[in-house]
């Protein structure tokens, strides 16, 4: 009995949250729609008296709060209230936005209704009137298709989308975002996957070779839909119509695409800390320590070889690790932003990589470990445990098929002659100086001919006269 009361209040809040989705309608008509219920109006307004039923006796603190009756007459007043008041009005989405902004977003009756999410059969009523109406565009240089996306509105982009012929998937806002970048930033695969297909039919009517980079434009600012895809599935859709496109080999190299600041999708997933873009990108470039130690003669025979290479011919790069040491116009690696920025767990997603070079510094000289000390507030006395949990990954990493010791990424100085243990010899919290001193160098000079351990002691004099 219990089970069914439970069923029938979230029935009817269910009927409430549909009734007000419907935004456009002054509360007047709303007394309309009751009609609509499954449950006539007499019986509910009745339930709280057929709600009472024999429990068996339990004790106060098993005895449960939840009273059903309560929550239906709160339900059936609120529909009366809405019924005898017709001066409440609901505001719609497009409504809320300022007039002269929302003449320039929705300059017509289509954008007003897919902003609004007005059902299919409203669309088509406009759309047989006003069919020029889909290649209209806003002062943004979005169609009705675009601004359905940017609205989150998916039933009624698909819809658009059916409506247009592939040749006009091509479009570009006044950004250079096409509909494919639009779509990737909502994770609306099923939309990406409706412009591919359609496109590839056309494509193969014309007997022309599919290419999907043709509808993944590049951006004003140089980006890709993978660039912006909001998560794992997003991305793996995107590989998939690579792979599908004839010329595309080998279709991986779509990862390698950089913007306009030499940044690929990994330092994209580290600005916007899109965790899960970057786990992609981890495990479709990397091999896990797992793999690693399971194929331990293997890269142990490489190693040498690598080394050897290095010994003789200075700096060797390989293919599959260019991808997630690339580097930007800042000469920042993924690692190396993160660490900048203080995305902890972009830290501790890349530390996961056996390709990773803990080595590599930006355009000032900095490693990711210096990099991360530099963005420590130097007067916190103790700082978050997620912190010095990301340092430990940094401090410990070992970039492999080098002859690297630890000693020498902790001796590795920047611009200025520090190295960071110089670095944090300046913080309040003396846990990094005192991890990094067992590998590194007390007695190394910076620029300014001072060594680690003379900065260390004065900073710590300095904040012992400011306590008292």
């Amino acid at each position: 009995m219990k089970k069914q009361i439970i069923q029938i209040v979230f029935k009817l809040l269910s009927q409430l949250s549909s009734l007000l989705s419907q935004l456009s309608l002054p509360l007047s008509q709303i007394s309309s729609l009751l009609s609509q219920l499954s449950l006539p109006l007499s019986q509910i307004s009745s339930l709280p008296f057929q709600l009472s039923f024999p429990r068996k006796r339990e004790s106060p603190e098993k005895t449960s709060k939840f009273k059903p009756n309560q929550l239906i007459i709160c339900w059936v007043v609120f529909l009366f209230s809405c019924q005898n008041n017709s001066n409440i009005h609901l505001t719609s989405r497009s409504e809320k936005i300022p007039a002269e902004e929302r003449q320039a977003l929705l300059p017509n009756d289509l954008f007003i209704a897919v902003a609004d999410k007005k059902n299919e059969e409203e669309l088509k009523q406009i759309l047989e009137k006003k069919g020029h109406y889909l290649f209209t565009v806003n002062d943004e240089g979005d169609t009705a298709l675009g601004t359905a996306i940017q609205f989150h509105n998916l039933k009624g982009a698909l819809f658009l989308a059916g409506q247009l012929s592939p040749e006009h998937y091509l479009h570009q806002n006044s950004k250079g975002e096409g509909y494919v970048y639009l779509a990737a930033q909502k994770a609306y695969i099923n939309l990406i996957q409706l412009l591919a297909n359609r496109f590839y039919e056309s494509q193969s009517e014309l007997f022309t070779d599919y290419e999907f980079s043709d509808l993944d434009m590049k951006t004003k600012s140089g980006e890709r839909a993978l660039h912006t895809a909001k998560n794992y599935a997003t991305a793996e859709a995107l590989e998939y119509e690579y792979w599908r496109g004839t010329l595309e080999f080998p279709y991986r190299k779509f990862q390698f695409l950089q913007n306009n600041k030499g940044q690929t999708f990994l330092h994209t997933a580290v600005r916007g800390q899109n965790s899960d873009l970057l786990r992609w990108g981890v495990r479709e470039n990397c091999l896990s320590k797992q793999e690693w130690e399971q194929k331990a003669q293997y890269k142990k025979f490489l190693s040498y070889i690598w080394r050897g290479l290095q010994f003789y011919g200075g700096a060797v790069k390989l293919d599959w690790d260019n991808l997630i040491n690339t580097t930007d116009n800042q000469q920042l690696s993924p690692l190396n932003q993160s660490a900048k920025n203080l995305f902890l767990e972009g830290i501790q997603i890349l530390s996961t990589c056996q390709w990773l070079d803990y080595l590599s510094k930006d355009e000032k000289g900095n490693t990711a470990l210096q990099n991360l000390l530099l963005t420590l507030d130097p007067l916190k006395p103790k700082q978050d445990k997620d912190i010095k949990l990301a340092f430990n990954l940094l401090m410990e990493g070992q970039t492999r098929l080098t002859w690297a010791l630890k000693s020498d990424h902790i001796n590795s100085v920047n611009q200025e002659g520090n190295s960071s243990l110089h670095i944090s010899a300046e913080l309040a919290d003396p846990f990094f100086y005192n991890q990094l001193k067992k590998y590194g160098s007390e007695e190394q000079t910076n620029a300014e001919g001072k060594t680690a351990k003379e900065i260390f002691q004065s900073q710590r004099l300095l904040l012992e006269q400011s306590y008292q």
